[in-house]
Order: C-alpha cells, then sequence, then structure tokens
C-alpha cells in the first residue's frame, strides 16, 4: 500500500479516492481530534469538527488541490474549523447581549425579564474578566467589528497573536455561559 505524503513531501495535487480517504482518515483522525480537544476542551465537540473536516474533503475531493503537506492541510482547516464555530459562537453571544432584554415581549414574566438581566450580566462580567490583552481583543472583533489584519496593526501584533486572543477570550466565555445552556 502507497503511503500518502503526510509530512515532508508536498503533495501538487492529490488523487482522493476512498482508498486514500480511509487512509488519511486512519492517519491523522487522532491527531486532529487531540488538537481540537486542547483547543476546545470539549470532546463532542472536537469530534464534531474533526468530523466536518474529513465530511468537507470528501465532498471536495474532485476538485481538491493541496499545496502543501497533507497533514499541514488538514491541521490548517481545523484551525479553520475551530476559528469558525467560535465565531458563530460570539455572534450568538453578542445577539444575546444586544437584542435578549429589548426583544422581551410586556406579557413575559418578571422571572424572564431576571433572567435575561442575569444573562447580559453575567456576559458583561465574564468579559470583564478576561485578561487584559484578550478582553481588548475581544472588544476591538467583536464590538468594534474591526479585522484581525486591523486589530494585529493597532496593537502592534502578528494576526495569529490575535486569533489565539479571540480563540482563547471564546472559550472562556463559552465555559462561563455553560450554565446557561
Amino acid at each position: 500500500m502507497e503511503r500518502l505524503p503526510s509530512r515532508s513531501k508536498k503533495v501538487s495535487h492529490l488523487k482522493l479516492d476512498e482508498k486514500t480517504f480511509v487512509q488519511a482518515y486512519e492517519d491523522h483522525w487522532k491527531a486532529l481530534y487531540l488538537t481540537c480537544l486542547r483547543d476546545t476542551e470539549d470532546a463532542e465537540l472536537a469530534k464534531e469538527l474533526v468530523q466536518e473536516l474529513f465530511r468537507d474533503l470528501w465532498e471536495r475531493r474532485e476538485a481538491l488541490t493541496i499545496r502543501t503537506t497533507l497533514k499541514d492541510y488538514l491541521h490548517g482547516g481545523l484551525r479553520l474549523k475551530i476559528f469558525e464555530y467560535y465565531r458563530k459562537q460570539a455572534v450568538r453571544i453578542k445577539y444575546l447581549e444586544q437584542h435578549l432584554l429589548a426583544d422581551l415581549p410586556h406579557e413575559r414574566s418578571a422571572e424572564h425579564y431576571v433572567e435575561g438581566k442575569e444573562l447580559v450580566h453575567h456576559i458583561q462580567q465574564s468579559i470583564g474578566d478576561l485578561t487584559p490583552r484578550c478582553r481588548e481583543v475581544y472588544r476591538l472583533s467583536r464590538e468594534d467589528g474591526l479585522s484581525n489584519k486591523a486589530i494585529a496593526g493597532m496593537l502592534g501584533i502578528s494576526e495569529k497573536a490575535v486569533e489565539s486572543n479571540i480563540t482563547r477570550a471564546l472559550a472562556f466565555l463559552r465555559a462561563r455561559l455553560s450554565i446557561f445552556r
């Protein structure tokens, strides 16, 4: 059986038939899962994101051109999946912050109002508990709507540092707000 070029060889075009796909899955699933688990601290979410990555790889196999090692390609794709997940979570949090109390109908009970107010307070308090750099990057990204590139230029840090701070902030907020699920 021919091994996939996973580490040192670059792949200009990889014919991804079922046999090759299964081999790629077997060779890389565990490492991808452990990376995702470390970044998300959620076993089910890590499994789901890695499965989505391989599903997307299979669905796009006809038009797929990989210009790096398969390992790097998969890990890069996983980073994007994790980032996209946290971006969606941030949108949900922002929606709750901005609309939850305003959208409560007047007929709702006082209990719902208090719960909504408590959630908004908890969100704001959790943002305040972030490290100063994480909080600053989070607010510039989520509240001011600046791009990672703009934030990096403004703060004199790399775009990767911006992404890392956003990922950390979202993971922290997700953990803190899990009691409201």
